[in-house]
């Protein structure tokens, strides 16, 4: 996995300065060169009829404070902890990024809003103005700039809660992660949700509909649980419970190990069965050995370059390399 620096703490520590000082930076969302947005009232340059003590109060908190939505479409919505207003289209968005942790700016524009990148900029400042979602960059093993979005503990929330209450925009058994879980592999995972958009598009060109997908950790909190507690009893109880877990979370006992992939989708078919498909996103680095460990699993490969620019190739640009190993 490709290994990133975090830089956040230092776009941080520039927006506070510029804040600081009464003008506002850049809004992160916006493609490379394009200035503030001067639409808003007392933002950046044509704000002199406010009070420099004004301009320094968020957009959020003054619409909050007078209880008015920030646009038609949405709708205040309550929390525990605050109220916020998002539509429809915001919690499609909040589950997109949140069900795979992080996802990289460029791609939620391809996939997500169709190359729309205005309407992307709009919807993302208006979550991110109300505390929903927090952009970053990273710098990858080859210092390039990734810009990425990821949902904050309160977006995560609010997803979770309206979920409880059996929202039909939201898929009631994903699970939505919040922030970013290791930065050295954020090349890596970012790149899964490429993998994904090549898969789901083939379901959805046969008739079926994606339901949920599984992020690796949250299968390995399933597996090893389990297997922690049976060896702790004996080696003969640990390999039982080898084939009862693997069987049960449909994978596979491959040399004495239980290989796990990267992302499982799980998807309805057209007529109504659920079926799940394994994926692995094999990078420059994964061994002979791997390949063929991951291949006997029954994973769909795929591969992928380091650079955060590289394609997702199809697993059948590997499979010839794949099979030519055994």
């Amino acid at each position: 996995m490709s290994r990133g620096r975090d830089i956040d703490d230092r776009d941080i520590d520039h927006a506070s300065k510029s804040r600081s000082s009464g003008q506002y930076p850049p809004s992160p969302f916006q493609n490379p060169g394009r200035g503030p947005d001067s639409s808003r009232p007392g933002i950046g340059r044509g704000g002199s009829s406010q009070s420099a003590a004004a301009r320094r109060v968020p957009d959020r908190q003054r619409a909050l404070d007078r209880d008015l939505p920030v646009s038609k479409e949405r709708r205040r919505r309550l929390t525990r902890e605050r109220s916020c207003f998002v539509s429809a289209r915001d919690l499609r968005t909040l589950e997109e990024i949140g069900r795979f942790r992080a996802v990289a700016l460029d791609d939620l524009a391809s996939f997500h809003f169709k190359e729309d990148r205005p309407l992307m900029d709009r919807n993302l400042q208006a979550l991110s103005d109300q505390g929903l979602l927090h952009c970053r960059t990273v710098l990858t093993s080859k210092l390039e700039k990734l810009r990425l979005v990821t949902l904050t503990v309160p977006g995560k929330r609010l997803l979770d809660q309206e979920r409880s209450r059996n929202n039909p925009l939201l898929e009631s058994r994903q699970t939505i992660h919040a922030g970013i879980r290791k930065v050295a592999e954020i090349s890596h995972d970012t790149a899964i949700y490429r993998m994904y958009q090549a898969e789901a598009a083939k379901i959805r060109s046969s008739g079926g509909r994606v339901r949920r997908v599984v992020l690796d950790y949250e299968l390995k909190k399933q597996v090893f649980s389990p297997l922690a507690r049976a060896r702790q009893v004996s080696e003969d109880c640990y390999r039982q419970s080898q084939e009862t877990v693997a069987r049960e979370n449909g994978l596979r006992v491959v040399d004495g190990k239980i290989p796990l992939p990267d992302l499982r989708i799980e998807y309805e078919t057209p007529d109504g069965r659920l079926e799940t498909l394994d994926l692995e996103l094999a990078t420059d680095h994964y061994r002979n050995s791997q390949l063929r460990e991951k291949s006997r699993a029954g994973f769909r490969i795929y591969g992928a370059s380091r650079s955060r620019g590289g394609t997702v190739r199809d697993e059948r640009e590997l499979t010839r390399g794949i099979l030519s190993l055994r």
